[in-house]
This record gives C-alpha cells, structure tokens and sequence, in this order.
C-alpha cells in the first residue's frame, strides 16, 4: 500500500484488547498513528495536531459523541471518520452517517477485512489530500480550482471542461491512481451553472453493498430492521448539484440497474417504497478500471457504460506530461515551505532532472510525497538528489550512464528515441560551442525556453562538458 508520508491516523479506543490489535494492523501497514484511550483526549490531539483519518469507538450518538464528530470536521472538513461498534447496530451506523462518519466497523474485525478496508480509507483520504493540494487559491470567473500544468494534455482538459460544464450530460473519467479524478469533477461542477449546489463525492468500492443502495437512494419508514424513519438518500442531498460516483466499477451490477433508471428518468425510488421522487442531479463517474473491457466480462453493464461514456475524459499518467513537473515541484515545495515554516528555494539541476527522468507510476501524488520528503531531510537552500527517494536517485543515474558511457551494442539501433536523443546531444553540443557556453543565447540558436536547455544539459550529462560560471542551481533562476 502506497502511503503519504503525512498521512496521519488517529485511534480512539477505550478497550485495550481491541486498541492494541487495531493499533497493531495499523502500524503494520506503515501508517503514522496516535492512540488515545478517550474522547476527551482525542478532542485535545485534533486541536494540536493534524489528521486526515479517525477511528473512534461508538456506542451511541448522543451529545458527547455529537460534540466529537462536529469537532472532528471543525478541525478537518475533509477527514475521514470510522465508527468502532462494540457489535452491529445498524441503526447506530445509520444515525451516525447522518452526523458525516464516513463507514462504522465492529471492534472485532478479522485483520484481512481491515487491512482492506484501511487500504481504501487511505486511498480516499490521499485523494482529498491531493484535490487540496492541487486547488490553488485563484480561481476564474465561476470560481473553479485550476489545474497545476501547462502541457498540451492538460490544456486540453481544461478547454473541454469549459466546453462541457454547463450541460447536464454524464461524463466518466478514467485515469490511473494519483492522477486527480476527483479534482476534474469538482472543476467541472465549479465551472458550472450548479456551482451553488452541492457537490458529493462518494467511493462506490469503499461503502459495504448492503449500505450502497440506503446510501444513494435512501429510504422510508420499516424498509427493514432498524429504519425507524424515513431517511433522504444522497441523491436528494445533493439535488440540482452534482454526484460525483468514484470507482463505479465497484458498484454491484443490481446497483447499476437501479443507476442507469436514475440517468434515464430523473427519478428515484427510497428504499421500502413505490413512489418515485423527481431530481435534477448530474452525475460524473470515475474509474481505474477500463470499464469497456469490464462490459466485455460481465461485470460492467454496457447500457450503463454507454449512459456514463457520452464525455468521456482520460487523464494522462504524470510519465505522459512531464513538462507539467517543474510547475508541479514549483507548487509542492510553496506549499510545504508554508506547511513546515521552511525557506527552500527549489530542487538543484541534478534533483530537477532526476524527477524528470522518473516515470511516476504513483502520478502527481507520488510526486507530492516526495517532494515532501526531501524536504523534510534537507537542511540546505537548495534540495539535491541525495535528499530524493532511492528508486528516483537510481532511475537518474542510469539513464545519464546510458548517455555518457552508451552500450556498444544499442549503437545501430533503429530507435526513433534514441536517434533523436543522439541529434539533441549533438545539436546542444554544437550551440553551446558556438556561443562559449552562454546557455541563454544557445537556447535562442535552439529555438527552445532556457529551462528546458537546462533540463536536456543535465539529463545528457554536458554539464561538465560546457560549464557555465555562477551556473545557476535552480531551474527557476537564468
């Protein structure tokens, strides 16, 4: 499980035989965890400290336990809330997720369900973590976040949204972990006429099947043990605004039965009842999953598919964009001087390009934790290479010995990447030469932005081939 470097976790639990084997999978699984015995003292840890998951026993919902949840999302309105039940009280989770707790567990949770369930609290939690990360305080006319990158994939993103923002069709976005799905669809709703209304996001992998449907669609009087009154599903919550439905490949194929009728008729049925109830929602769906060839197996219901894929938006892997790094680390290393109260001034030309060289697979949130991390180890102006996670400082290194010292092997290659790797070297070479070494008007001769010379200089390894005096340390200095 890949985990932020500050994600952080707090444990509220007055049992000690369940405290310590909670607290036991939780450390296990490389999570930042605090571990307080009261309510009392989980108010005072939330008041000091920062946390973006809580887990804290419940055995009612009464003022003192009220008083909690409203201070947990006081602190954090993004955090994430667990329930520990001394058993199954269904109508406790239930009341309890009217208050904002995100899913309840019994105490006594065998190890494999937890360790699952805490894999997909994570992953939410990095996700928001990430859309506040990258939502920068400008925002355009409708008062959307912008997106950090300025590559051709990116604007083209952000000039679909435009064009898309004010229609009511359904969009489905794909992209890998990381990438920032849920940033898109709040760009789309805040882009929107319906900037006003609700935005709700929900992760169909994260909330137990049996609770998805009561969730979603809500539900009446005696619908089953436990429904003691009638209860708004979230569609009604979020009416004339926008769901946003994450990983809908999870969702059960009944479920997406019920789904497809909502999209088709503007209605919804509460569980337990017959009457139909109209809505004005939009609904965007995200997926890692390619739910064409999910269709292909049965497990994705293709009119559905077809319902959701009218706008369909693909986000690029990080390792498809890396012009959009340097304004990324730019941003990172901003935010985590404010976060850290630090004063660095960016990555070297050597980090810089190490970043570069590395593909990502964890995408802009991989990134941010490592900028994170450097910048927590370094105790200089500037953050090096050394200060980089290993598998980055690696991946560096052997692509500049594959530059300065070439396989005798690969020379014949037909390669289109590495020809013009080879004509790039020497076309650097030669401009650096005529102008003495003057980076500036070398870049001129090239046709390309003085950053980028920098950025090929040292990931070709010419550096000490034409070294520039004073030459400068970082890729945000001439």
């Amino acid at each position: 499980m890949g985990v932020s470097y500050s994600l952080r976790l707090l444990l509220v639990d007055s049992n000690p035989v369940s405290h310590k084997n909670l607290l036991t999978m939780i450390e296990s699984q490389g999570l930042s965890v605090s571990s307080v015995s009261s309510l009392n003292e989980a108010q005072e840890r939330l008041e000091s400290e920062d946390f973006e998951l809580v887990l804290f026993e419940l055995s009612d919902v009464e003022k003192r336990t009220r008083d909690f949840i409203s201070k947990i999302f006081e602190e954090n309105p993004s955090m994430i809330a667990v329930g520990l039940l001394n058993h199954s009280d269904r109508d406790l989770a239930l009341q309890s997720f009217d208050l904002g707790v995100y899913e309840c567990i019994p105490r006594s949770i065998q190890s494999s369900e937890f360790e699952r369930m805490l894999v997909q609290w994570v992953e939410l939690a990095e996700l928001r973590a990430q859309v506040k990360l990258l939502t920068q305080v400008d925002r355009n006319e409708h008062g959307a976040p912008k997106i950090i990158g300025n590559s051709v994939e990116m604007n083209r993103i952000m000039a679909l949204i435009k064009k898309i923002a004010d229609y009511k069709t359904t969009c489905l976005i794909e992209g890998e972990s990381g990438t920032g799905k849920e940033l898109i669809a709040q760009m789309i709703h805040q882009s929107s006429s319906r900037s006003s209304e609700k935005f709700i996001a929900i992760n169909c992998g994260a909330i137990p099947e049996n609770l998805l449907e009561s969730e979603l669609f809500g539900y009446v009087k005696g619908a089953f043990t436990g429904a003691e009154k009638d209860r708004k599903g979230i569609f009604e919550e979020v009416n004339h605004g926008t769901l946003f439905l994450d990983e809908i490949g999870e969702m059960p194929l009944a479920l997406q039965a019920k789904i497809l009728r909502v999209l088709q008729e503007d209605e919804i049925r509460r569980v337990g009842s017959v009457a139909s109830i109209s809505i004005d929602v939009r609904i965007i769906a995200a997926s890692l999953k390619d739910l064409a060839q999910e269709v292909k197996v049965g497990r994705f219901r293709e009119d559905l598919f077809y319902r959701l894929n009218v706008l369909p938006i693909a986000i690029p892997p990080l390792r498809e964009r890396k012009e959009d790094i340097p304004e990324l680390v730019d941003f990172f290393v901003g935010k985590e001087n404010q976060k850290l109260r630090m004063k660095v001034r960016g990555l070297d030309l050597d980090a810089m390009s190490a970043v570069i060289s590395y593909d990502w697979p964890g995408n802009v949130r991989e990134l941010e934790n490592a900028i994170e991390r450097a910048m927590i180890l370094t105790t200089e102006e500037w953050i090096g290479v050394e200060h980089l996670p290993n598998f980055v400082h690696n991946v560096f290194l052997h692509k500049r010995r594959r530059v300065t010292d070439p396989d005798p092997e690969e020379e014949d290659t037909l390669s289109i990447k590495e020809k013009t790797r080879t004509m790039e070297i020497d076309l650097i070479s030669k401009a650096l030469e005529v102008t003495k070494g003057n980076r500036t008007r070398a870049a001129k001769i090239l046709e390309i932005s003085h950053r980028s010379l920098l950025y090929k200089i040292k990931e070709y390894g010419l550096v000490d081939v034409f070294p520039a005096s004073g030459r400068p340390r970082s890729f945000t200095e001439e």
